[in-house]
């Protein structure tokens, strides 16, 4: 898919580069392969720096930056094949034959860097910035001789941090925020030189290449001279004594502006264009006069530099003086206090330095060449434009459509919004580079609207943690009016954080309005595709809208069936990650894959992003895949969204969702406690088995970052995860009938991996230290190289591999599924829902004495009512009107107790309210009320034990309106049959009445003789049509349709 570009090195390289080296593009860099063991190279060597990249640029790409210290680096050298030197040899002399030194830190670091294309030399320049280590700012070109390459473009943005008190975090973008560079130089020459002197005060004595460096008897590193080296004065490169005694005061007096050492190689007037670069810097000088300078050299170098502030030193081996430094001593705190004190000036009078500085406006000399840069106009423009309009106004005025995603107004809502149609044309602008432009300018996009976010957040971000430290210090009764003041806090830090996901919403909202009205719009025809070669090529997409919850269905699945055209066969392997907030996911996958998931302060992943990471060929035929998926979830439990009642139930659904959908999910831990993840994880497994559509099998590996590697601390969390999903699993199989469970084979995998053992990755601690900018550990980098391995171990022995054309439509039915799941992601835990079930059955045990209970009294009223129609009166008195009313009565007043008649019930008609005499009695001890009644008692004292009032108050609500329509439906069914047996013998005497009437009128007029046969039938025929007539009259039947309409209202 990509051409294999290679550079070709200049034959000044060729003993330690070979005659050429590949050029290591995006896809290239992201592409996943076995683990490489480290190499042993021969003394003498050919190439040997060009041989060792790949294994150096896989150890840094996954965090092991140690590789890049000079004594590691002197570790892939068989010494036992190299000569040895003799002591005349082994002194240094820089004109000795530079082929000795096959493998040095610098070259390696430089070559590097120097192979890489911009964005991927940013990408390890970011992943390096965590470390304490120097950085070749200026560097010689592998393909010409006597050029360098200044880098300042590659490190520019990386934030750099410091604390200035407890809780209060600086935070610098390296080269546009505020700075001051220190640049150390040196006019002469000595054995022991600049370096060697810088060294004594850095953390690490092989900070800057020096002649101490390990293997540097064998000569100086190829690419040295004139060559510039840099890093930041900081707690985590400083020497102890340099930073107590110089730098501690400065950085607490809250200053953003940070210092940076660069420490020019070789003589400073050999190099003048390098002086002329540095001197543009806001910057002071640390001139180093060596044995031997002369009065003529310190004037030309005095002439180049101008006014620039200077502080010199002098080293010597035997004169004395304040800024002489004799080298004889140089592990002597008394002389090192020396050049601590050239700092401190150096500082001091390059404080006042005010002037701006900007990339674009500096002048370098002819040997010197600026690095490719990710800046280009097509992006700036976009950033101009957002920094003008500001982050905020775009995300709540400007891209509109992403928040209105229901409406049927989005059309008119385009096309009334000017400055939507400009944001979009200029995002169309970059979307329509080539492939590698297109990459760079995102990258820079990116990189420049996450700076201008994280600007305009800044102090909301800061007293969003003051009033969480004031909610650490809270009374109870202000807890709740505090966490609602950090939820608009972060609320309002969300309506200012912008990212590129934003664009991609936006223009998927695009695509699907000219989906239906301008089908031959570019935007359909052409940006699918775009996006589809971005995804092929690493780049991250949003999978999961993480402020809606909702998949953009018609643009995510234009741009995937681009990738099902290239690749119609892909096979995949999708690995998920799952966590509570800042507990480290985006950083694992980045130190895995090295990925480039959003990790800083205040632009925490929100939804779900993907990235779709090809395979080196004998991985790929090992595994029997082509890619891995990587799915990056949002952060459970988030702080931000402690208000919002929905939370909870979002990340369950978020989490089945991400497990569903995954061959393997990574669940990070940070610390002993897995409670809350275990609560979440036990659900998601109960609700993947009640979706009729299962997913995917997935498989768990957990992480869990720990202080120590304490066996017996992390076995019994790890025994209680386990036992959790055991749980999980348990009340998915015997639970089915209460569960609604529809599927248990998702989560067979699972199951095999508990009762295996096989379930716990533990890691040590992610940083060395405590300090602000501590770095990423080595055991860090060890237990990520562990972990990885146990991933490509798990993906070889899957027996559930997928391709990408099945998995793209099985993710967007099975979200259906998950978001519309409304019962078991309402439950916290598996505790709740095991009380829930049994709650369930105590409710139904209970409804169905109720139900008897009923019953019973039915039966006994209807008894009643039977016998008192016996009195019914076949005359027109109104006394079967008075024996009507009292029968309805009796039901009334019969049902109106139950269930709770445990007493003699009485009824009795006195002679004032009836015509007649009319009396009944029933004298029932209702069992059945008595049991309905101790079973309401013993479920009240289980709701009581329960300590939930909510649910106490909804069951006994439930329980009433449960007894109120058994009521009604039992008063209902009575008093129509009540109703029934009065028309009936209402029917009877009214029948009757109608026949002797009619045989009366017969007989009257009836002659003496006989009937003759015809015409007794005619008269019968008279008369039974008379009572048809009559009975049809009687018909006001309800339709049953209209019965069943009116008892759905009713309920």
């Amino acid at each position: 898919m990509v051409d294999n570009k290679v550079i070709t090195i200049h034959e000044q390289w060729h003993p330690i580069l070979g005659k050429e080296i590949p050029l290591i593009e995006p896809y290239h860099y992201v592409k996943l392969s076995n683990i490489l063991s480290p190499l042993k190279l021969s003394a003498h060597e050919s190439g040997s720096v060009g041989k060792v990249l790949p294994y150096i640029r896989q150890k840094v790409k996954m965090w092991g930056a140690d590789v890049l210290r000079a004594e590691n680096i002197k570790t892939l050298i068989d010494e036992d094949d190299e000569d040895e030197l003799s002591d005349e040899e082994s002194t240094i002399d820089e004109s000795r034959d530079l082929e000795r030194n096959q493998l040095s830190r610098f070259d390696c670091i430089a070559s590097l860097l120097a192979s890489a294309e911009c964005t991927v030399a940013q990408d390890i320049f970011r992943t390096l910035s965590q470390f304490p280590i120097a950085f070749p700012l200026v560097m010689p070109e592998l393909d010409e001789a006597e050029k360098f390459r200044v880098m300042l473009p590659s490190f520019t943005g990386p934030i750099i941090k410091w604390e200035t008190k407890p809780g209060t975090i600086i935070e610098n973008h390296l080269f546009n925020d505020p700075f001051q560079l220190i640049v150390a130089v040196r006019i002469g020459t000595n054995s022991s030189g600049k370096s060697t002197i810088l060294n004594q005060l850095m953390v690490s004595n092989s900070m800057f290449s020096s002649r101490s460096d390990p293997r540097a008897e064998y000569g100086i590193p190829h690419m040295i001279n004139g060559s510039i080296e840099f890093t930041w004065l900081t707690q985590e490169t400083c020497s102890v004594s340099l930073w107590n005694d110089v730098f501690e005061n400065y950085y607490k007096e809250g200053t953003n502006k940070i210092i940076l050492l660069a420490n020019l190689h070789g003589d400073a007037l050999d190099y003048l264009d390098q002086i002329q670069f540095l001197k543009q810097f806001p910057s002071s000088f640390l001139v180093f006069l060596m044995p031997g300078y002369t009065e003529n050299k310190l004037n030309e170098f005095k002439a180049q530099i101008g006014s620039t502030k200077v502080v010199y030193g002098y080293v010597s081996d035997s004169k004395n003086g304040k800024h002489v430094i004799n080298v004889n001593h140089l592990t002597h705190d008394k002389t090192l206090k020396k050049v601590r004190t050239m700092f401190k000036e150096a500082l001091d009078i390059g404080d006042s330095d005010t002037s701006s500085f900007k990339i674009s406006e500096l002048k370098l000399g002819k040997t010197l060449q600026i690095a490719e840069d990710i800046e280009f106009h097509t992006s700036q423009f976009l950033v101009d434009f957002v920094k003008e309009k500001t982050c905020r106004h775009i995300k709540l005025n400007v891209m509109q459509l992403q928040r209105r995603q229901q409406y049927d107004d989005s059309l008119q809502i385009w096309k009334n919004n000017s400055e939507l149609q400009v944001l979009i044309q200029l995002y169309k602008f970059i979307l329509k580079l080539p492939l590698d432009k297109r990459r760079q300018t995102l990258a820079h996009l990116e990189r420049e609207i996450s700076r201008l976010s994280m600007i305009e957040s800044s102090k909301a971000r800061n007293k969003a943690v003051s009033k969480k430290e004031e909610l650490r210090k809270s009374s109870l009764e202000d807890e709740k009016t505090i966490q609602d003041e950090i939820a608009k806090i972060w609320a309002e830090v969300d309506n200012m954080s912008l990212g590129l996901e934003h664009f991609f919403r936006e223009l998927g909202q695009i695509y699907k309005i000219f989906s239906v009205y301008n089908p031959n719009d570019e935007i359909v025809l052409e940006l699918p595709k775009l996006y589809s070669e971005l995804l092929i090529s690493g780049h991250t997409i949003e999978l999961l809208n993480g402020d809606n919850g909702t998949i953009s269905e018609a643009w995510f699945s234009a741009i995937c069936k681009h990738i099902c055209i290239k690749y119609p066969n892909l096979r995949i392997f999708v690995i998920s990650i799952l966590g509570l907030q800042s507990s480290g996911k985006s950083t694992l996958l980045n130190a895995l894959f090295a990925c480039r998931f959003a990790v800083s302060v205040g632009r925490c992943t929100r939804g779900l992003f993907m990235r779709l990471l090809f395979l080196e060929k004998d991985l790929s035929d090992q595994l029997n895949i082509d890619a891995f998926i990587l799915i990056d979830t949002e952060g459970l439990g988030a702080p931000e969204k402690m208000t919002d009642p929905e939370s909870e139930k979002k990340d369950r659904i978020l989490t089945t969702f991400a497990m569903g959908v995954s061959n393997l999910t990574i669940l990070n831990v940070l610390g002993e406690s897995t409670r809350d993840l275990t609560e979440i994880l036990q659900i998601s497994i109960v609700t993947m088995a009640r979706l009729e559509k299962a997913g995917m099998a997935p498989d768990i590996l957990m992480v869990q970052h720990v202080s120590e590697r304490n066996i017996a601390k992390i076995s019994e969390p790890e025994e209680k995860f386990r036992e959790a999903l055991r749980e999980a699993l348990k009340i998915a199989n015997e639970q089915d009938q209460e569960m609604g469970i529809s599927n248990t084979d998702c989560l067979h995998i699972l199951d095999e991996r508990i009762q295996n053992g096989q379930l716990l990755k533990p890691f040590r601690p992610f940083k060395n230290g405590a300090t602000a900018y501590a770095p990423p550990s080595e055991q860090y980098h060890e237990d990520v190289v562990n972990l990885y391995n146990s991933i490509i171990k798990d993906c070889k022995n899957s027996k559930n591999k997928i391709e990408f054309s099945k998995w793209h439509t099985l993710i967007q039915s099975y979200w259906k599924e998950v978001s519309h799941e409304n019962f078991a992601v309402r439950f916290k835990n598996i505790k709740e829902i095991y009380e829930f079930i049994d709650l369930g059955k105590r409710i139904t045990k209970l409804k169905e004495t109720i139900d008897r209970s009923f019953q019973k009294h039915k039966e006994s009223i209807m008894q009643e009512i039977r016998s008192n129609l016996l009195n019914w009166s076949n005359d027109k008195s109104n006394i079967n009107s008075v024996l009507r009313n009292e029968c309805l009565k009796l039901i009334d007043e019969e049902l109106k107790n139950v269930p709770d008649c445990n007493i003699k019930c009485e009824y009795e008609e006195t002679e004032e309210e009836s015509e007649f005499e009319f009396e009944f009695n029933i004298n029932i001890k209702c069992e059945e009320c008595e049991k309905t009644n101790k079973e309401r008692i013993e479920l009240e004292e289980y709701l009581r034990d329960k300590n939930n009032e909510k649910c106490e108050m909804e069951t006994k609500q439930t329980i009433e309106n449960y007894i109120k329509l058994n009521r009604q439906s039992v008063f209902t069914t009575l008093t129509q049959m009540l109703e029934a047996s009065i028309i009936r013998k209402g029917i009877s005497s009214e029948s009757l009445d109608i026949i002797n009437t009619h045989l009366e009128n017969i007989l009257k007029n009836m002659s003496n003789e006989e009937f003759p046969n015809q015409q007794r039938q005619q008269k019968i025929d008279e008369i039974w049509n008379l009572l048809q007539k009559h009975m049809l009259s009687k018909d006001d039947t309800i339709p049953i349709e209209e019965q069943i309409n009116k008892e759905i209202e009713y309920e």
